[in-house]
């Protein structure tokens, strides 16, 4: 449930409120233009808004996509969340605890990079980042077969 709720919270948080202001933004400028909307501000201000009304315009899929990767995230979370379970419980080794952070670090790795400017495909750094995911849920999944008890086949 931990990694539901903190895959949840993030997505309602950080993609929700993010949606939220573009969708205002665009309403904004669709209704009264950028000059009225801009017309109070000044310096820094000015400089922000004139980013933010360009990065909406020139990348309409980044909001399109952000939905997308939370699906592919909150996953993450509940297989993360039953590693720390398992390393809990002693039923894999304590290293586990480590290699949680690791692998989170590793699935947002790609959105990082993409932020800085280091990777510029954005469908390319989704598609690593669904992979990996892939990768610590097939890896949690055998973990967890490894540790659970055996099926009574008599039954």
């Amino acid at each position: 449930m931990y990694g539901i709720g903190h895959g949840g919270a993030q997505a309602i948080l950080l993609v929700g409120g993010t949606c939220i202001y573009n969708l205002i933004l665009s309403w904004m400028i669709n209704r009264s233009g950028t000059d009225i909307l801009m017309a109070n501000l000044s310096g820094a201000q000015m400089s922000n808004m004139q980013h933010a009304v360009q990065a909406l315009i020139q990348t309409p899929e980044i909001f399109c996509l952000a939905g997308i990767e939370r699906l592919v995230i909150i996953p993450l979370h509940v297989a993360l969340s039953m590693l720390v379970w398992m390393a809990v419980q002693r039923k894999v080794s304590p290293i586990f605890f480590l290699l949680t952070v690791l692998f989170h670090a590793l699935c947002n790795a790609p959105a990082v990079l993409y932020q800085i400017g280091w990777v510029s495909n954005l469908l390319a750094a989704e598609g690593v980042t669904a992979a990996a995911v892939l990768g610590v849920m097939i890896l949690v999944y055998f973990e967890y077969q490894n540790c659970r008890p055996p099926r009574d086949s008599a039954k």
